[in-house]
């Protein structure tokens, strides 16, 4: 990983992230990405040399191995509750990441072919893209373009890490949210790859004791005289502990599906009875369905982990409400059907979090239904029939009226819609407020920027609107087209000035966007009614004359000639310009009649 930052810290470019959730996007898009190719390495070795690389290659079980240590410096121990339902998770998400985008590219495709209504369906076909066409290029200089901020890497480290292991034991994100894990897993079964017993045992059990991954070592040395479960992550740690030094890592037979056989195994009695599981298992879906992309920010694997943490919280909810005696992590909850001081404590931390599941189901609602309706404004825009007031608009911005209202903050991408809804509408208190908040999350924004300068001149507050224009100015070296973003910035700050009745200055506004811009007929004809409205007759007519060679059917532009022309003197002009600009009103009064 740091040889990965320096060199693009030196370069300027690297490779992308090696983001393994990119495999989805490979298999469904056929976008090769640093990713998925760092993921067929890492499944190559795996084969081979077993399931290695979690140990040795994964931050997160380094993540949770850190966590662990810190609890136990804190004399935090862990008593977890072991769930069956909850095992279900990685290979579900797995078949979710992985089969799941090939079924629905393969079915649509065989739709498609059987319905014309369908329309045309993309051909799937391997490609890389490059830095210009977005975040799946294979060499990238943006290198945290698709890595989450500080804000949801935090609440992983909490979530993944210390709430995880406290409340399910070591290592349970690998046990129980990991889809790699489940992967790396079935093809730990055929690699070679494997701890082995090459010496003496003394079946002191110190391997299992040190085993942070749970597997009963020293039973499973003794039926087959090597490590056969699949959650083995070759850490060597049992290796280290061994008395007599006869445990290593070596090549053997495959162990195949020997991990299920239940000969000589003694029986391990399940923490949770199945009406526990199932209401486990609803939490999770539940999780799944309220959280992933809450906020435009919750990515899938740290949902798995919310919902394996609200699993655990529905069993504990249904233990208080249906036992009489009921202890959780050491902690004495109820007791002869009261609870106790702890206990209390306990059910109002697991009612707030039942409000706050509730709080957040209601804005993802809204998220998904906002998302839905802005692409029906979108679509009628694009056809062109879009109405201000369009009940497709209406319904789009109640749902982001609360987003913005009841929502624990708002997301760049809301922000945006909310003040697009808003323009359209012409609701530009809103229009306003929303475009603050995208310029809070991207100040660099200057598009944005120009957006508000309008919004504010239309509600009259021209100093806000001209410190904004001034700062879009100051800022268009950064933008991709900074001659754009200077001509909108002279004009609007032109009409601006000239609104408020600083003409020369306006004068000179329109004089910088005309040098940008030539060939518009609207600002030479701003800065000829502004030359003129300061006594410079003969610039300002020349600057209408220019207006009427680009622009020759406006009938401002004639009419306002012929003012100039006849204060001039030059009354034979001016009568051929205002029997053009009357000829042109009543063409275009026919016209809208």
């Amino acid at each position: 990983m740091a040889a990965h930052v320096v060199h693009w810290k030196i370069a300027g470019k690297t490779l992308a992230p090696l983001e393994l959730n990119e495999v989805m996007h490979t298999l469904e898009l056929g976008l090769v990405t640093a990713g998925f190719i760092f993921m067929c390495a890492a499944l190559l070795s795996v084969l081979v040399f077993g399931r290695f690389f979690c140990s040795w290659g994964c931050h997160i079980l380094a993540l949770e191995d850190g966590c662990a240590w810190l609890l136990g410096k804190a004399n935090i121990r862990p008593r977890p509750i072991r769930s069956r339902l909850l095992l279900l998770i990685p290979p579900l998400a797995l078949v979710y990441m992985f089969a799941w985008p090939q079924v629905k590219r393969l079915l649509v495709t065989t739709w498609s072919s059987l319905s014309a209504t369908l329309g045309e369906v993309p051909a799937f076909a391997w490609r890389i893209h490059s830095d210009e066409q977005g975040w799946a290029s294979f060499i990238t200089t943006d290198y945290a373009r698709n890595l989450p901020g500080p804000g949801i890497a935090i609440l992983t480290f909490l979530v993944c890490g210390f709430a995880m292991i406290w409340v399910l034991g070591s290592r349970s994100f690998c046990t129980y949210g990991c889809p790699y894990g489940a992967l790396f897993g079935l093809a730990d079964r055929v690699a070679p790859g494997r701890i082995v017993m090459r010496g003496d045992c003394t079946h002191c059990g110190l391997c299992t004791a040190h085993c942070s991954s749970d597997i009963d070592v020293h039973d499973e040395i003794k039926r087959f005289g090597r490590v056969v479960h699949p959650g083995c992550l070759k850490d060597l740690d049992c290796v280290s502990v061994c008395p007599t030094e006869g445990l290593r890592f070596g090549f053997t037979r495959p162990s195949g599906f020997r991990s299920w056989s239940r000969k000589g195994r003694r029986p391990v009695r399940p923490g949770t009875s199945w009406r526990e599981d199932l209401v486990g298992g609803a939490a999770v879906v539940l999780t799944l369905l309220v959280f992933r992309g809450l906020y435009e920010s919750v990515p899938f694997l740290m949902t798995l982990g919310l919902g394996c943490l609200l699993a655990w919280a529905a069993v504990i909810s249904l233990r208080l409400l249906r036992k009489p005696h009921v202890r959780a992590q050491g902690l004495l909850l109820k007791t002869g059907r009261s609870l106790t001081r702890a206990g209390r404590w306990a059910a109002a931390a697991l009612v707030a979090v039942g409000l706050f599941v509730v709080h957040s189901a209601a804005v993802r609602f809204h998220e998904v239904r906002g998302q839905e309706h802005y692409a029906e404004v979108l679509a009628a825009n694009s056809a062109g029939v879009l109405d201000p007031q369009d009940p497709a608009i209406t319904r789009a911005l109640e749902d982001h009226r609360f987003l913005a209202r009841w929502g624990l903050w708002t997301p760049e991408g809301t922000a945006r819609r909310y003040a697009e809804l808003a323009l359209y509408r012409g609701a530009w208190t809103e229009a306003a407020r929303a475009l603050r908040r995208v310029l809070e999350h991207a100040p660099q924004d200057v598009a944005m920027q120009l957006r508000l300068a309008h919004v504010l001149m239309v509600q009259g507050k021209a100093p806000e609107a001209e410190g904004v224009l001034r700062e879009a100015l100051e800022k268009a070296d950064g933008h991709d087209d900074p001659s754009r973003i200077r001509l909108a910035a002279w004009t609007g700050l032109g009409e601006l000035l000239g609104d408020t009745g600083r003409l020369r200055e306006s004068a000179a506004c329109f004089k910088k966007a005309l040098a940008l811009d030539p060939t518009s007929g609207l600002l030479h004809y701003n800065l000829g009614i502004m030359l003129g409205a300061t006594g410079r007759p003969d610039e300002a007519i020349a600057s209408l004359r220019a207006a009427e060679r680009i622009i020759p059917s406006d009938a401002d532009v004639h009419s306002h000639l012929a003012r100039l022309l006849a204060a001039a003197g030059r009354d034979q002009e001016a009568a051929s310009h205002r029997a053009a600009a009357v000829r042109l009103r009543a063409a275009r009064t026919r016209t809208h009649r």
